[in-house]
């Protein structure tokens, strides 16, 4: 039988095209937006954010993140001082399934992710819900994909920001913040579990820009997550030394 030589260029174009077809089968998860609320891509980076308190939501695990708005804004006192935040302060609240460590089943660390939350404040653009616009994206771990949460989720999410103005009402007179930080700022309760974090975190970009060796750091987190029981530094932690290493060059 004789063989059909094929072309190294057709061979070629093959490869490319598949290999083009399996990058748009990925989803850009910055594409998602909820129906006449926010885009995902309005927190773009929320990973290097830095963490200011992990905390366990039921039956799910949680690591809440904030922008460098936001946290000069804790730094400064808010909003314990009984001052607002400003306008672009952002946090993202990362939802996972909880499982047991393979390799040390007396730890629960994150497993599958849940849903992807995310808040943003805009006193313009948001006036008729505190100043806040809210986000929730639920996470399809089958499929890696996002998608936004809607009126047969928990919580329900309309087509607008403001799904999570109830629950965040209850803090009104903390500009509708329910996290605090533990950072000792005149008028600031020490009440949250992420207060631990949140002063290691200082050390460590203090550290850091003494020119301690990222892995010191990164060991010093892990360390406090372990601390805190849950073990979210193996995946957090990492991502905080990153922003780390950003915002120190």
């Amino acid at each position: 039988m004789k063989r059909t030589a094929f072309p190294a260029i057709v061979i070629v174009a093959v490869l490319l095209a598949v290999l083009g077809s399996l990058a748009l089968a990925q989803q850009d998860k910055y594409t998602v937006r909820v129906p006449g609320g926010l885009a995902f891509s309005e927190f773009r980076g929320y990973e290097a954010w830095q963490v200011v308190s992990i905390s366990q939501d039921g039956p799910l695990m949680a690591a809440i993140l904030a922008n460098p708005v936001m946290i000069d804004a804790y730094a400064a006192g808010i909003p314990g001082n009984g001052r607002a935040f400003p306008d672009g302060a952002k946090m993202a609240k990362i939802h996972w399934n909880p499982k047991k460590m393979e390799t040390f089943p007396a730890a629960t660390v994150p497993g599958t992710q849940h849903d992807m939350d995310f808040m943003v404040k805009d006193s313009t653009r948001f006036a008729d819900s505190g100043g806040w616009g809210y986000a929730y994206f639920m996470y399809d771990a089958a499929t890696d994909t996002f998608r936004p949460a809607t009126s047969a989720d928990q919580p329900p999410q309309g087509n607008d920001a403001k799904c999570g103005f109830v629950c965040h009402s209850i803090v009104k007179t903390r500009d509708y913040v329910l996290r605090s930080t533990g950072t000792g700022e005149p008028g600031e309760q020490h009440t949250d579990e992420g207060a631990r974090v949140w002063r290691l975190g200082v050390v460590v970009k203090r550290a850091y820009r003494g020119a301690v060796q990222v892995r010191q750091a990164r060991s010093a987190l892990y360390q406090l997550c372990w601390l805190q029981g849950t073990g979210a530094g193996s995946g957090i932690g990492a991502r905080t030394v990153r922003g780390l290493q950003r915002s120190a060059t």
